[in-house]
């Protein structure tokens, strides 16, 4: 249990430093994406994240714990 905890966490940092940017674009351009498809995803959840960073975190304070 504790191993898969240390292994999420790497993942997280991994993904906060942007480490895996460079694996995943070549994972999609093998699977047929161009490099605009490419960036037009990742506009798209930057976008995305940004707009429900507020819902959530009203949300989280709504059921939270007490």
């Amino acid at each position: 249990m504790k191993q898969n905890i240390l292994a999420l966490y790497a993942i997280k940092l991994s993904k906060w430093f942007s480490l895996v940017m460079p694996v995943i674009v070549l994972f999609y351009e093998k699977n047929g994406l161009t490099l605009q498809d490419i960036f037009m995803l990742k506009s798209v959840y930057s976008i995305a994240a940004v707009a429900l960073e507020i819902p959530s975190g009203y949300l989280a304070d709504v059921w939270g714990k007490k």
